[in-house]
């Protein structure tokens, strides 16, 4: 059995070594930062959101547009072995809402930690200052990787990341890489990105946040979403801002609900309290006197015109907002586009141009929603690549 090098200390970097090596492969973990896991301490602001709860067709179609490819990784190390993988490694969990689960205590850092220590456990040598620049072929097949010096390798697991928060090393590296070899890189964008919203009015709300569902038309298809929406200081943000930013460009427009659960008529119709009383009581203070401002109606009144019904209306379950821009790719939490996977084998994540070189996590062109989604991503590809490398 030879050697399997990993490029990437990511979490799927890590992960791919740790199954690399428990398949009884020598595994060389290169990593260029000096340390293991930089963007991972930055996820889920610090605490880690590692998986999602949602298993089976509700869990692939979290990823639109390629939910059928993870079918098989999902079979053999879905949310639920995840779950059991990290138990296993000593950490406790807990499910918090929406099926989301984080680590009971430690965070982030605690789960770099179980990471770091299960490779020392199997032996997985890790090379830090090693930014792989060239993937070495022999008669077209996998013979080691370049990184100031030749590692041979008989299999070579590509993890370096996306193209997102470049300062923790993601700087789409691995891109070029696959590309020099014959892979094929769709085009890169931003996703779970925040919104840049030009009207003067929403920034002044900066802070306020609600539960909100919007609608978004692209030529006939309608995208919808539900979620935590954050009003900022240049625009929107919130996990169903980020959910829609794969799908935004300049100049399109939202359609925002702020009250997805509140029956129309029944706001509206005559009662003791005043319009600007109800209105507080279902919305955010701030953003309910902005809205009477903006419909030009007075917070003390108890009954509405026709007219003023209409427009408030409007603010409120079909406010229109265009959108000026998407936070670039830099600021993005996730990269949209990659290494295609059409050319990529579903079950083992193996390469079907170049026999021994596989890939995982965030270099494939695979993005799911807020939720602890990415991540699973990244663990199972992590953990199919390095199970079907370290087995050869």
């Amino acid at each position: 059995m030879g050697r399997v090098i990993v490029t990437g200390a990511g979490p799927a970097g890590m992960t791919a070594a740790i199954h690399a090596a428990r398949a009884g492969a020598r595994v060389l973990l290169l990593e260029k930062n000096h340390e293991a896991g930089k963007k991972l301490l930055l996820t889920g602001g610090g605490r880690c959101n590692l998986t999602n709860t949602l298993a089976g067709e509700q869990l692939e179609i979290q990823y639109p547009g390629a939910g059928g490819f993870l079918y098989s990784a999902f079979a053999q190390f879905g949310p639920a072995a995840i779950c059991a993988f990290f138990r296993e490694l000593g950490m406790n969990l807990r499910v918090e809402e929406e099926g989301r689960v984080f680590p009971r205590s430690g965070g982030a850092a605690s789960v770099r930690e179980v990471l770091l220590e299960e490779l020392r456990r199997r032996g997985v040598e890790i090379l830090y200052d090693r930014e792989v620049r060239k993937i070495l072929l022999s008669q077209g097949r996998i013979r080691g990787v370049e990184a100031g010096e030749e590692y041979a390798a008989s299999q070579v697991i590509l993890a370096t990341g996306g193209a997102s928060y470049p300062a923790t090393g993601a700087t789409g590296a691995g891109y070029a890489l696959a590309k020099s070899v014959g892979h094929k890189v769709s085009p890169l964008k931003p996703a779970l990105a925040s919104l840049l919203v030009n009207e003067q009015w929403l920034h002044s709300l900066s802070g306020v946040s609600l539960s909100a569902s919007c609608r978004l038309r692209l030529g006939k298809k309608t995208v919808t979403g539900t979620g935590e929406l954050l009003f900022t200081h240049f625009g929107l943000s919130g996990p169903l801002a980020l959910n829609l930013s794969r799908y935004l460009e300049p100049g399109m427009q939202l359609q925002l609900n702020l009250l997805p659960q509140q029956n129309k008529e029944e706001l509206f119709s005559p009662r003791e309290s005043t319009i600007g009383q109800r209105l507080s009581a279902l919305l955010p203070h701030r953003l309910s006197k902005k809205l009477l401002e903006l419909a030009g109606i007075e917070p003390g009144l108890r009954a509405l015109s026709r007219a003023q019904r209409t427009g408030l209306a409007e603010l409120v379950f079909a406010l229109p907002v265009k959108i000026a821009g998407i936070k670039p790719l830099g600021e993005a939490m996730v990269t949209c586009g990659g290494v295609e996977l059409r050319e990529v084998a579903p079950q083992t994540m193996a390469s079907k141009l170049i026999p021994g070189l596989f890939f995982a996590g965030e270099l494939l062109d695979l993005d799911g929603i807020s939720g602890g989604y990415n991540l699973t991503v990244a663990f199972a590809t992590g953990a199919v690549a390095g199970a079907a490398a370290g087995g050869l």
